[in-house]
Formats: C-alpha cells, structure tokens, sequence
C-alpha cells in the first residue's frame, strides 16, 4: 500500500486552513513542504505485511531490502501475540525510533493500527480521515460520517502494473486535480502482480455548495479520462453504479440478455447497471 505524501497527511492531521493564501484552493508547494515536515512525513509512504515461517520471513526481508532500500528509509516492525514485559519494550522502541526519525505524535498514533491492519485485524481508524475537512473533531469512538455530513468522493482505477501505466495514470489524474483545484490524493494499492489499484480521492464540505459541484465534476472527469485510457474502475460508487459497465460492452449485453431471459418484467434492480437500457 503506497500513500502520496497528502494522502498520508490526510491520515495523521486535519486540513491546515491556515497554510492556504487568501486565495488559493489548494496548498502551495512551500505550504505543502511546511506541513510535511511538522509530521516527518515523506513524498510516498509504503507500507505492507510479510507472512509465512520465520524462514520465509527471512526470505522476503531480504528480497525487499535488496530492492527498495535505495529509495527511503526501509524498517521492519514485528508484534508480539501475547503480553509480556519484552512487547511492552518493543514497543517502546518503535516509538522511540519514529521520534528520532522525526515522526510527529499524530504519525506515531498510526503506527499500530497500520501494523494490526496488516494483521488481519479490523479498524475503523483509517475510515476517521473522512473528517479531515470537517469543522468537527476527529471522534475517538464510534462514528456516523453520514449523519455527520462529510463529503468524500473517490475512483479506484485498475492500472496494469508497469511503471509506463502508473506513471500515465499519475500524471493525467494531476491535470484533473489542478484543474478542478482540489489537493493531490491517490494511494496505491498492489492488487496483484499484474494491476495496482489507483485510488484516486477528494475531501469537501457538503455544505459548501460550490466545492460539492467542483467534487462531482472533479469525480465525473477523473472516471471518464481514466476509462478513455483503458483503466475502468475496480469498484463503482453509488453515483456511478447505472454506468458500471460502460466500459465492458460486450459484458454488458450478455447481462442484458440474461436478465431478459430472467426477469422478463424487469423488477430487479430496475435502473441499476445501465443492463436495463438493452432489454427495452
């Protein structure tokens, strides 16, 4: 999983409304620089889980030293199953090495969600950064973003994983992001060997009418550049769903004439998935 430096921010702080000029929609570069090194944050941040027998723990850690220790810091952090003295020290540790490593306490928070994460052990903690435009706190317990009214809008396009495709990705979403003037958020997520998952994402106030309508322009310009390019999105939102399959028409059609064939009266689902259009 590998994080642009403002979706990381996104993570460990609220929006810094104080760092944007009287003007400006988005933060500057110097803005930007300003706020990443108050959390010790970096341009991307990767993070992922090993698993297997402590021999092919040992394995991977060398194949991922051998390879990516030339871009950044590389660490390795391990857990304890169970709770004893030598867990609590480690740690200890871990947050003693993020604060040397220039790790603000809002970044050190996520740590062991992060780590529980990759463990196969569910958190809501990461969902909270819906509230990172909101006037209202982060909350500590449960939630209701919904009730709350919070504006989130995202894309996940499937992007081949070759750094020709990622890179176009990237590169086309920016365009995107300037010209609707929203701040530059994607993570990206490895699906498998061959796709990576980029999640394309902006924040809004829901009660600020004109930054909703600059959302969802933002969402339906992103969604069609990037299915123009042959990256057709690995799950659709609900403003989204009737046009789910515009991007497969052959699939589309062999729905259609499976739901004709079962749901002559078309009670299912009607007006859902675009499948209704070739039935009539």
């Amino acid at each position: 999983h590998l994080a642009n430096d403002f979706a990381m921010l996104c993570i460990v702080d609220k929006y810094p409304h104080d760092l944007l000029n009287s003007k400006g929609k988005t933060l500057s570069e110097i803005a930007l620089s300003k706020w990443k090194k108050k959390h010790g944050v970096h341009d991307w941040t990767f993070g992922g889980g090993l698993y297997g027998t402590s021999k092919q723990i040992r394995s991977q850690k060398d194949l991922v030293k051998r390879h990516l220790s030339r871009f950044g810091s590389l660490r390795f952090l391990g857990d304890m199953e169970k709770e004893t003295s030598w867990s609590r020290l480690y740690r200890k540790l871990v947050v003693l090495g993020a604060r040397l490593e220039g790790k603000s306490e809002e970044f050190i928070q996520q740590i062991f969600p992060a780590m529980n994460l990759f463990k196969g052990i569910p958190t809501d903690e990461f969902a909270k950064q819906v509230y990172f435009k909101s006037t209202l706190d982060r909350p500590q317990g449960k939630f209701n973003p919904t009730q709350d009214r919070l504006g989130f809008i995202w894309t996940g396009p499937l992007v081949p994983f070759t750094s020709e495709a990622i890179n176009e990705a990237l590169d086309e979403a920016r365009g995107i992001f300037d010209r609707y003037q929203f701040d530059f958020f994607v993570e990206l997520i490895v699906e498998s060997p061959r796709a990576v998952i980029a999640l394309f994402g902006v924040f809004f106030e829901p009660k600020n009418q004109e930054e909703t309508d600059r959302a969802r322009n933002w969402y339906q310009a992103i969604r069609r550049r990037m299915i123009s390019l042959g990256y057709s999105p690995y799950r659709e939102t609900s403003s989204s769903t009737e046009k789910a399959l515009e991007g497969n028409v052959a699939l589309k059609r062999t729905l259609a004439k499976i739901k004709d064939a079962l749901d002559d009266n078309n009670v299912l689902a009607p007006g859902r998935y675009g499948i209704e259009k070739l039935i009539k």
